[in-house]
C-alpha cells in the first residue's frame, strides 16, 4: 500500500489528532506527518504514541477503512495530512486533573493553530472521561470544547468559563469527537 500512496501537499488541509501521539514512523503515516506537527500539551511528555491509541485513529482519519484499500490495486491520492498534539501524559506523569480537560483541549488547539495558522483544519477527539460523574450532563469540558467550536476565546484558569470575546466567525473549528465526549 505504501508504493500506492500518494500523500497530499504541505499546504493541504490537515486532521490534527488529540489523543496520546502519533508514531511518526508508521510506513503508512509518515510521509503525511511532519515532525514539526507534531506536539504534546506537557513537553515533558514527548510527542510519540505511548498507547499506540492516537496512532490508530491517525491512521483512521487519514485512510478511513483500510480494508478495500489494503484489498485493492489501485493507486490512493491523499487528500489532506495529519497533525498531532499529545493530550494525554504517558505512564509515570500525573493525570490531567477533570476541571482541566477543557483547558488541556484549548491548549493542543492553540498548539496547532501557532504552529501553522493558515492551514485549514479538523480536530479529532477519540477519548472520552473515564468516570461517569457526569452522567451524560454538561460539563466545563463540553462548554470549552463548544466555544472552541464557535470561534470564542475563554480564561482557562478561572472557575467555569469566563469568554474574553463574543466570538469570531473566522476563528471557527471544526471537532470531531466520540460519543462519549
Amino acid at each position: 500500500l505504501r508504493d500506492r500512496v500518494t500523500s497530499a501537499s504541505a499546504n493541504a488541509p490537515a486532521v490534527c489528532v488529540l489523543d496520546t501521539g502519533i508514531t511518526r514512523g508508521h510506513p503508512l503515516l509518515d510521509a503525511s506527518l511532519d515532525a514539526d506537527d507534531c506536539h504534546a500539551c506537557e513537553p515533558s511528555w514527548g510527542t510519540h504514541d505511548h498507547l499506540g491509541h492516537g496512532t490508530e485513529m491517525a491512521g483512521l482519519a487519514l485512510y478511513g477503512d483500510l480494508t478495500a484499500v489494503l484489498a485493492g490495486k489501485e493507486n490512493v491520492a491523499l487528500r489532506h495530512r495529519l497533525e498531532s498534539v499529545k493530550i494525554l501524559p504517558p505512564a509515570g506523569h500525573p493525570a490531567n486533573p477533570p476541571d482541566l480537560y477543557g483547558a488541556v483541549t484549548a491548549e493542543a488547539a492553540s498548539r496547532a493553530e501557532i504552529q501553522a495558522p493558515a492551514r485549514r483544519r479538523t480536530f479529532s477527539m477519540s477519548i472520552a472521561a473515564t468516570d461517569e460523574r457526569d452522567r451524560g450532563q454538561p460539563t466545563s469540558w463540553s462548554a470549552a470544547v463548544d466555544a472552541l467550536a464557535a470561534g470564542r476565546s475563554f480564561n482557562p484558569s478561572t472557575q467555569g468559563l469566563d469568554y474574553l470575546d463574543e466570538g469570531d466567525a473566522s476563528a471557527r473549528r471544526l471537532f470531531v469527537l466520540c460519543a462519549g465526549n
